[in-house]
Order: C-alpha cells, then structure tokens, then sequence
C-alpha cells in the first residue's frame, strides 16, 4: 500500500494537476478532451505547440505540461518572444560571455541553461524573427547551443513547449515562419478552445476566480448568467477575469447578488475588441480589421432592420439605405 507521503505530482489525477497550475477545466466536454490529450502528451519528451485565441490559458496549459511530465522537479522558464527586440531575446535565449558585447561585465546564463532539465516555454513563437528561428532550428536538430561570444557549445536539455496566438500553418503560408522549424515544433499540438466553446463553465470559472483573487462571494441571477452566455468574449477567459474583477470591486460590500445590470461589460462591441487588443500584443493591421469587422457588423444589422421595416423589400430597403440593390446585396453576403 502507497504512502500518500510517497506520493509525487505523477500520482494525481489530470484534474488534480490542472488545478495545481491554476488552470480551471469546468464540465464543457471540449476542455476534458484537451485536458485528456495534454496529459498524453505531458508524458512524452517531444516538442509540443500550444495554438489558441488570446486570453485562452496557452501558458497555464504550458505549466500543466510540464507539472504533469517526469521534468516537474526541474525549472519552468517562460519568455515571450513577441515582447522583445532582436538583440535582447538571443541573449535572454542563449546568454552571453564576458565582453562578448558592450555591457557585457559579466558572464550570464541564458534561458535555455536556466530551463536545464527543465521545460522551456517560448510564448507567441510565431512572432520570432527569422535570425531567431534559424538559430532555434538548430538547437533542436543538434540538442547544443552557444553563448553569445563563446567558443564552445553547451548540451541542450530542456523541452520545449511553444505557443502562439496565430496558426503557424498560417504564418507559414504568408513567408513570416520557416516551415522546417514549424515541423519541429508541432510534434503534438494542443488547440485551446475559445470561451464562446465553454460557456457552462463561466458560473464556476466565476467562483473560481473570486476565490482565487480573495473577492466577496457572489451569486449570479439567471439574467446576468443569460448576458455573460450571450456576449462574445473575443478576450476569453482574460477578458472574463476583467469584466469580472471590475464588476466585484465596483459593487457595495453587502451586495451578495449581481444582476445583469451590475456587469461591468464594454458599452460596444468596438469597445471590446479594442480594449483587448490594444491590451495584447496584437499589430496596426489587427487593430484597422478589428474596426473592419465591427464596421461590417454594424452595416448589416442596419440592413436588417429596414429589411423588417419594409416586410423584406430589397429595392424599398437600399433606397432608403441610399444604396444600390447590387450594394446591399453584397453587404449582406449575397452573390
């Protein structure tokens, strides 16, 4: 009979593990299948690419890898290779030698040595430069690096897990990402689901939450569970923590119930995706199709509602519109 003072990480369950990490896995089947396949994949020493839309847990779902795997006594060393220049993430990566460059007082050890034995985490891969992905290419193929300014190269012992905000098939297809290094790293690959794909889970991600972050216990009436349900949530989780963070510090200390109107939700649609990406790590060209699809949004709904008005009067409607019927037609995705 096992001890339970004999009992290691490797002895809990998946769900176990998980909640270790902080990452809350609800009811939704989607996330049980997630949940079940990473833990297959923890087991194993392969590269493992983590995709999924902003705010879904894609470094939570990298410390369950690594919580789960034989490596969890070993270092987790995270950087985010969008959020730095060139220069700075090859030493961050690879460390560098005494006088190898200006500044250089001193001999530093870089990630890939912290992470020894351990498991590095490369956030938003897709971002990485050309300079950075040749040199991590042949990391993985020769399991050896150098410090910057050094003769002489070091064993590579870490596990790599990535993860990216957008497909590197995608990135691959517009010449932004080397597909040989792509193969490398997409051994096994985990999709995280989107939270417009879990929302059974938002009571309990609630209460989780308010626990986790010390806040009053709450209960959510039916019609502001309904309001949660039925707003997009281009943020996931992360813009869920926030609505909900700002709904729970704004209300009265004696309030033990949130209604619909006590959500502290973005006045538009606009507003949101705006917020969110001007929060996140996202480009000038992300930003103008943010205002795009909203612009689109809000032509079509203004089309549906003269199309009501006018019992679903097509030249009726685009005359009033002050559009061409051919116009219309394509507003509304027609051929």
């Amino acid at each position: 009979m096992t001890n339970e003072s004999d009992m290691t990480v490797l002895d809990e369950t998946p769900v176990d593990l998980s909640a270790g990490v902080g990452m809350y896995v609800g009811k939704s089947p989607v996330m049980k299948e997630v949940l079940d396949l990473a833990f297959r994949w923890a087991k194993t020493d392969y590269q493992v690419l983590i995709e999924g839309e902003t705010g879904t847990g894609k470094e939570l779902m990298a410390r369950f890898l690594h919580h789960a795997s034989e490596r969890w006594d070993r270092p987790f060393v995270a950087v985010n290779c969008g959020a730095m220049a060139d220069s700075l993430l090859e030493s961050e990566l690879f460390g560098h030698e005494k006088g190898s460059f200006t500044g250089a007082h001193r001999d530093r050890k870089g990630l890939f040595e912290q992470a020894a034995g351990g498991t590095l985490f490369l956030d938003e891969i897709g971002e990485a430069s050309e300079a950075i992905q040749v040199k991590l290419l042949r990391i993985l193929e020769t399991k050896e690096f150098y410090r910057i300014g050094a003769e002489g190269s070091l064993p590579m012992t870490a596990r790599v897990i990535t993860a990216t905000h957008r497909p590197l098939r995608k990135r691959v297809e517009e010449g932004a990402f080397r597909e040989d290094l792509m193969f490398r790293l997409d051994v096994g690959k985990i999709t995280m689901p989107p939270l417009s794909k879990r929302l059974r889970d938002i009571p309990d991600l609630v209460v989780s939450l308010f626990q986790k972050e010390g806040l009053p216990e709450r209960t959510l009436t039916d019609q502001a569970l309904k309001r949660l349900e039925s707003h997009p949530w281009p943020g996931n989780i992360r813009e869920l923590n926030h609505v909900m963070i700002k709904t729970a510090v704004t209300l009265p200390a004696q309030q033990t119930i949130i209604d619909e109107g006590d959500l502290a939700l973005p006045e538009s649609r606009l507003d949101e995706r705006l917020l969110l990406n001007h929060e996140s790590d996202c480009t000038v060209p992300e930003l103008l199709e943010a205002v795009r699809l909203y612009e689109k949004e809000l032509i079509q709904a203004r089309i549906e509602t003269v199309l009501k008005e006018t019992s679903g009067d097509r030249k009726r409607a685009a005359e009033l519109l002050d559009l061409t019927e051919r116009k219309l037609r394509y507003w509304l995705n027609e051929k």
